[in-house]
């Protein structure tokens, strides 16, 4: 596993213990990804981990 798809997991963990410590819906938070000034590498790597919002 790379680290860039290890950040989504823990990023994508932490968001959903948020969610539910306020009740809130899965779907009403979405992790969006930087990816203007990243490297090609770096946005297919996390493409290739199952991320699809830039």
């Amino acid at each position: 596993m790379n680290s860039i798809q290890q950040n989504i997991e823990q990023i994508t963990s932490q968001i959903l213990s948020a969610q539910q410590k306020c009740g809130r819906a899965q779907e009403s938070v979405q992790l969006l990804a930087v990816s203007k000034t990243k490297p090609n590498q770096a946005v297919l790597e996390a493409a290739q981990a199952g991320h699809t919002a830039f």
